[in-house]
C-alpha cells in the first residue's frame, strides 16, 4: 500500500514540476541545467517514475516562487510572485556584475546579432 501511495504523490508531484515549467517557458534540459543533474533524471522527475529529493523541491519552489507547503498540498498551486521570463532570469544573473565600457559594447553588439537571427 505504502508504494502505490508514494508512486501517485511522485506522479502528481511530477505533474506540478511539468506544468510549472511549461508555464514559464522553459525545457526539461533548461531546468536540469539549473538543477545541476542529468536531463534524463529530471525527465523521471516529471514522469514520477522517480521521487523528487527534498533539496531539489526546494530549488524548484524557490525558482517558480511557489511554496514548498503549496506545491505538495493538493490544492492550487499558488505563486508569491509572477513568473519570471528565461529573458528576466538571464538579466538577474548579471544584477550584481560591473562591466567595463568595451565589455558593454560588446554585449550590445550581440544582442542585436541575435535579434537580427529571430527572423531566420
Amino acid at each position: 500500500m505504502k508504494t502505490k501511495v508514494n508512486k501517485m504523490m511522485n506522479k502528481n508531484l511530477g505533474q506540478r514540476i511539468k506544468l510549472l515549467r511549461e508555464e514559464h517557458g522553459l525545457t526539461q534540459v533548461e531546468i536540469a541545467e539549473r538543477l545541476d543533474i542529468p536531463q534524463p533524471t529530471y525527465a523521471n522527475y516529471e514522469r514520477g517514475a522517480r521521487a523528487i529529493p527534498l533539496n531539489t523541491l526546494n530549488q524548484l519552489c524557490s525558482m517558480y516562487g511557489v511554496k514548498v507547503d503549496d506545491f505538495v498540498n493538493e490544492d492550487k498551486i499558488v505563486l508569491e510572485n509572477p513568473p519570471d521570463t528565461r529573458f528576466q532570469w538571464f538579466t538577474k544573473q548579471f544584477e550584481d556584475t560591473e562591466f567595463t565600457k568595451k565589455q558593454q559594447e560588446r554585449l550590445i553588439e550581440y544582442a542585436k546579432f541575435i535579434l537580427s537571427k529571430r527572423n531566420d
